[in-house]
């Protein structure tokens, strides 16, 4: 038997979400497509207390999936759960810590529920509901005041870390306060948060003893990384919200044969893409998730089904609720990539992904050029991250809204008979099998699935990259006020040339100098309008690439 020729995952493929060409073997991710149907159950009201007496809408739901009929290839049928997960007393990050606003209140969505995040006289982190108790103004459209409280814009409440109201303008006196704010119902609505990895981390149950229970369970990340200090990120956290569910963003993440597809030409190549052949080596658990090992076999191998062997170099995690991992490379450069899925609302969810490694086993060299790279410089890798994300933005929406909306389009229907889909099959069976629908709030507007998206929605890097990220929303006011510069100098030069011109013969030399002056800067009025537009809005077109 003619051995075949592998390798493991290609550079190319995991390099492109964080827009690095590695040079040693790799791997991917992207998203792909899902759907649930969910069931409603049993809601507990919210109770209004203070720092943590809110449950969020845990309802004890029920969920039948059909097993895919199309089982070409063995998969695993995973575990049943005897009981169904509990989405809400988990941790999941919002946001990458530095670009959050430290002198105002930060808006974010999780699971359906408004937040609002912002930073106390401590330097505290704090979440509360996007809810002033007094009549459910926005707190996130208040500011932090002096002495570190959060103001509500509406009527003047304050709060303070723990959310109990401090300040009520409209009392009579000191007894009228204290009888009003002793109240429970003055308090905020708070949830446990934390930051770690660089990331904000919020804890969406309000329960009684939500701050126990969450300072009892450690947010997921690989083992590699759990100590900040001996870990070094070749390309920080990027944070982009899609418009597409959280299940579709899942089940495309674990899904690295669509990469040299939608993303020629960025990453990889069409006409040379290889087979994937996935190896489950951790079985499907409802709290543990499961591993793959993921081995890349290139075009015209003789024996594509391998009969012995793993690639231990290469392979997949998914840690539930939020987490895939893909560890990579060499023995030279072992890499990991993480990837977090945030549920936002229906049809919308948030991307966080790094690449890191252990310091001590990058070399020196590359260790030296990572931290040459200045950090204004960011937005630069950040366009490239956006290009990748635009290949598959407008099809993934596409094929979440037909699983969401259109009749006769379910997950059951999908034909998934390769090893290459056994990822995807394994998280649908997860979704679908173990784990209970995400429990969205009655009221959550699915409005991603009942109105037509144009384009310019679909691949709006600045609602979904740019104001959200401090490095891109700077470098954007920079490039902006240097094309009007370089516009107003083109419009000045332009007149002063004409004027010039026509004064004197002898200064028609000036008159010309001035007028191609005038033509340069015009030109750079012109490009740096280009660079600023990737800031906003890049089309993506699949037959372009």
């Amino acid at each position: 038997m003619q051995k075949q020729s592998v390798r493991s995952l290609s550079p190319q493929t995991l390099a492109g979400l964080s827009g690095v060409t590695i040079r040693s073997r790799g791997c991917v991710l992207h998203q792909s497509q899902v759907k649930r149907k969910q069931q409603s159950g049993t809601k507990r009201p919210l109770s209004r207390i203070c720092s943590a007496t809110t449950q969020l809408d845990r309802g004890t739901q029920t969920h039948d999936a059909a097993k895919n009929s199309q089982k070409v290839l063995d998969e695993p049928a995973g575990e049943q759960a005897s009981d169904r997960y509990v989405w809400t007393t988990q941790w999941y990050p919002v946001r990458v810590a530095e670009d959050l606003h430290t002198d105002r209140p930060n808006a974010v969505k999780l699971l359906g529920k408004d937040l609002v995040i912002w930073r106390d006289a401590q330097k505290q982190w704090r979440c509360f509901e996007d809810a002033c108790p007094h009549r459910f103004a926005m707190l996130s459209e208040g500011r932090i005041e002096a002495d570190g409280t959060l103001a509500c814009a509406y009527h003047g409440w304050r709060f303070d870390g723990e959310g109990k109201c401090t300040t009520l303008p409209q009392t009579f006196g000191a007894a009228e306060l204290d009888n009003a704010i002793s109240n429970k119902k003055s308090c905020a609505v708070s949830y446990p948060v934390q930051v770690k990895h660089h990331l904000v981390w919020v804890w969406p149950d309000a329960g009684p003893n939500n701050h126990l229970e969450a300072m009892a369970q450690e947010v997921p990340v690989a083992p590699e990384l759990l100590d900040d200090s001996k870990c070094i990120y070749l390309h920080p956290w990027y944070m982009r919200e899609l418009p597409y569910g959280f299940e579709t963003l899942l089940e495309n993440l674990v899904d690295p044969s669509h990469v040299p597809f939608t993303h020629s030409g960025i990453i990889g190549d069409r006409t040379s893409a290889a087979i994937f052949r996935m190896t489950l080596n951790q079985k499907a658990t409802l709290h543990g998730g499961f591993a793959m090992d993921l081995r890349e076999v290139q075009p015209g191998a003789s024996d594509l089904v391998e009969k012995g062997g793993k690639n231990t170099d290469s392979t997949l995690h998914f840690v539930p609720p939020t987490l895939t991992r893909y560890n990579f490379g060499t023995d030279e450069l072992p890499l990991i990539l993480m990837s977090y899925c945030t549920p936002i609302a229906p049809g919308r969810s948030r991307l966080l992904y790094c690449l890191a490694g252990e310091r001590d086993k990058v070399p020196k060299k590359i260790q030296r050029i990572v931290d040459l790279v200045p950090g204004w410089a960011k937005f630069v890798n950040h366009f490239t991250r956006g290009d990748v994300l635009d290949g598959d933005n407008v099809f993934l929406h596409g094929i979440d809204r037909k699983l969401s909306t259109e009749e006769g389009y379910t997950t059951q229907k999908y034909y998934t008979p390769t090893t290459s889909d056994l990822a995807v099959r394994t998280i649908r069976n997860w979704l679908e099998n173990m784990a209970s629908p995400v429990p969205w709030p009655s009221n959550a507007l699915a409005d991603m699935h009942t109105r037509d998206i144009p384009r310019e929605e679909l691949l709006n890097r600045y609602h979904q990259h740019t104001k959200h990220c401090k490095n891109c929303s700077q470098a954007l006011t920079v490039f902006t006020w240097a094309q009007k510069v370089a516009l107003g100098g083109s419009v000045l030069l332009t007149a002063l040339s004409g004027s010039a011109a026509f004064t004197d013969d002898s200064h028609r030399p000036l008159a010309f100098g001035l007028l191609a002056g005038a033509v340069a800067s015009g030109l750079a009025a012109a490009q740096l309008s280009k660079v600023c537009q990737r800031f906003i809005f890049v089309d993506y077109v699949q037959q372009d690439h």
